[in-house]
């Protein structure tokens, strides 16, 4: 699944995150949010702003939930 998406690491880490991009729209990410107590967050860029897709306790669950959303659109 990891083949799905590309790492990008934060280049300041005191005001972003490390996130995945989905490789089929890089307008759908996970930020890893572990650093500070979170899990991993996915999102969507859409025309209103964002769409917050949940919130999830492993890596895995969420990139799944992302593949789940990009099938749909």
């Amino acid at each position: 699944m990891n083949n799905l998406f590309t790492f990008v690491e934060s280049t300041d880490p005191q005001l972003e995150d490390n996130m995945w991009t989905c490789n089929a729209n890089p307008a759908v990410y996970i930020q890893d949010c572990r650093d500070y107590g979170g899990g991993y967050f996915a999102n969507a860029e859409v025309d209103a702003g964002f769409l917050e897709l949940g919130e999830f306790k492993t890596l895995k669950s969420a990139m799944a939930n992302v593949i789940a959303y990009v099938q749909n659109k």
